[in-house]
């Protein structure tokens, strides 16, 4: 007679398989930490936004409604 011994995880994993769901997740690769602090250094764009540019051109208009 052999007996076979399983570890907790492994019984965790037959209970989790049984009710029906299991989390499967890649392993992921190590960052490199020098990229994410370039990025948070990366130069923006050297305009305003559509936002700005239109409510801009709206205290023009009211200024030119307002003066004529």
């Amino acid at each position: 007679m052999k007996t076979t011994q399983t570890t907790r995880t492994q019984t965790d994993a037959r209970c989790a398989t049984s009710r029906g769901f299991s989390i499967a997740l890649p392993a992921l690769a190590p960052r490199n930490p020098l990229v994410a602090a370039a990025r948070g250094r990366k130069a923006g764009v050297h305009q305003p936004s559509a936002g700005a540019e239109r409510q801009a051109a709206k205290r023009e208009l009211r200024t030119l409604m307002r003066d004529a």
